[in-house]
């Protein structure tokens, strides 16, 4: 069996090492990662690509890297996790590792905050919440609705990136009946957005301060070796693809799109009129009920026609990223015994795929010959 890993990579740090090393200690087992391809659950174009990321894990202890495919790899927790516990549950794992901020939660305490937010009167009292506040988006909602039925305890773990996501893993086991065993890693160091601690920094220090003493300081040797590797995309040609996409299409088709509330599809061809750049243009979206990410994804899927019933059909498919000499094992192992599965190591494999997992691979195809043409 194998003991699965929900990431990013992005960059891979010490505390990701840290995270691996404690699931082998703990299981025993290979370490499958499902990994963020070239879009991350930030909504934004990936630092480095997706192989160099992959390798690093592999270099680092992985055994086999999977991909989390676009358009879930920048969903919303709820539909990201789902996506990356299907991965990893249909190629064998019977185990998850992840990090949260508290090492004192269980996996019981998040089994069990899975299952209220699982219940159907919970999640009706969270939209009669954002119903009474217009201003408040839904996470606020879910935490104040928490808090009031169930405590501060169960709040809490809403209140950090890693628990929340957590929270988030052990929803999609619950959803999809799968039996896997759940373990709890507290996270060393630096906070999600914090300073450096130690021999530990947050990934989105490193993204900010990429030097070669920082990648010395916070990183596997591996990372140090490629140099300098972030990714920045084009403002100005990724405005004028978004201007296009919105100009070609009518009203009633930008509603359809994955992350876009309906009273924004006329704000967003108002907005396109108005506004001379990318920044300018961003800005004029923000509200109180709208997360930077939710933007960011917003524009994303709106560049590749995602729209709202694409982020409901899982795959039954994954990209092969890398592997070790162990993970090679377990991969015939894998396409032999979960013939339901398909791992994809080209892209001639597509072939085998039904209609709909095709149309994904397709999407994420698309967009990131895109995104490549926009990187600077």
């Amino acid at each position: 069996m194998s003991t699965g890993i929900v990431c990013e990579f992005n960059p891979f740090h010490n505390g990701h090492k840290y995270l691996i090393d404690r699931a082998k200690e703990e299981t025993g087992e290979k370490v499958v990662c499902a990994m963020s391809g070239n879009f991350v659950q930030r909504g934004e174009w990936a630092f480095a690509d997706k192989f160099l990321r992959a390798k690093w894990a592999v270099d680092s202890g992985t055994d086999l890297v999977f991909e989390n495919p676009f358009p879930f790899s920048c969903a919303t927790a709820e539909v990201f996790a789902k996506s990356a516990v299907s991965v990893l549950a249909k190629s064998g794992c019977d185990s998850l590792a992840f990090g949260v901020e508290d090492e004192n939660v269980t996996p019981a305490d998040l089994a069990e905050l899975a299952r209220i937010l699982l219940d159907e009167k919970v999640c009706k009292a969270i939209i009669g919440i954002q119903k009474e506040n217009k201003n408040i988006g839904y996470a606020v909602a879910r935490s104040l609705c928490v808090s009031e039925k169930h405590g501060e305890k169960y709040a809490a773990l809403l209140s950090c990136p890693n628990s929340l996501l957590a929270v988030e893993y052990a929803k999609a086991i619950a959803f999809f009946g799968y039996d896997m065993r759940m373990i709890a890693v507290g996270r060393k160091g630096a906070g999600h957005d914090g300073k450096p601690c130690g021999e530990f920094a947050s990934g989105s220090f490193l993204r900010e301060n990429f030097s070669k003493e920082n990648v010395k300081n916070y990183c596997p040797e591996t990372v140090a070796k490629n140099g300098d590797v972030s990714r920045a995309t084009n403002e100005k040609i990724l405005y004028s693809a978004l201007c296009a996409r919105i100009f070609s299409m009518g009203e009633t088709e930008l509603s359809e799109i994955a992350e876009l509330p309906e009273e924004y599809a006329q704000k967003l061809v108002r907005k396109a009129c108005e506004c001379a750049n990318y920044g300018e243009f961003f800005n004029a979206l923000r509200a109180k009920h709208m997360t930077d990410a939710k933007i960011r994804r917003m524009l994303i899927y709106l560049l590749a026609g995602v729209k709202k019933k694409d982020l409901s059909h899982f795959p039954d498919a994954t990209n092969l990223l890398a592997f070790s000499e162990d993970g090679a094992k377990l991969l015939r192992k894998i396409k032999k015994e979960n013939t339901d599965f398909t791992v994809l190591s080209k892209i001639s494999d597509m072939k085998k795929l039904c209609e709909k997992d095709k149309a994904v691979f397709e999407k994420q195809l698309l967009v990131e010959k895109l995104f490549e043409r926009m990187s600077v």
